[in-house]
């Protein structure tokens, strides 16, 4: 299983993020399973607070205005403590996180509709399609348009 999130990290595509989080469950379940690791009530508590955190972030990933500020904010946490929530849970910076989950959401979209590059990248919370366009070609080693083309 950690081999398997090593792998899913290095590859990120759409859904991912889901996959990461089985993998994680499951090697906590293992470890609790096999009283190899005791989970005492601050881990659990923390486990329940980066999900309350994850949840806000996927449910406003399209927000262009959504940043660790506002997250921070609408989950009652400090900014500091919900940024290091994300390097501890997904190795990655909140701002890197929310690229990565906009762009996933940005690939089903181009797959699933008919909606221009420009619609897709405004739906996914890029407040500039070049910027868009540019961080898409960045990940995937293409633009938008001929990632469609791919289907």
């Amino acid at each position: 299983a950690l081999n398997e999130i090593c792998r899913i990290s290095g590859d990120p595509r759409t859904g991912y993020e889901l996959l990461m989080k089985a993998c994680i469950i499951y090697v906590i379940g293992k470890l609790y399973e096999n009283n190899d690791y005791e989970l005492n009530e601050k881990m659990l508590v923390k486990s329940n607070v980066f999900t309350k955190v994850l949840e806000y972030t996927e449910q406003s990933f399209f927000d262009p205005f959504l940043g660790l500020d506002k997250v921070a904010k609408e989950t009652h946490f400090s900014r500091s403590y919900v940024s290091k929530l994300f390097r501890e849970n997904t190795g990655s910076s909140f701002c890197e996180y929310l690229t990565s989950l906009r762009l996933s959401k940005a690939c089903e979209m181009l797959h699933s509709t008919d909606s221009s590059v420009l619609d897709v990248s405004l739906a996914c919370g890029f407040q500039n399609v070049s910027y868009f366009i540019q961080v898409f070609k960045k990940r995937y080693g293409m633009t938008p348009l001929v990632f469609r083309s791919n289907k």
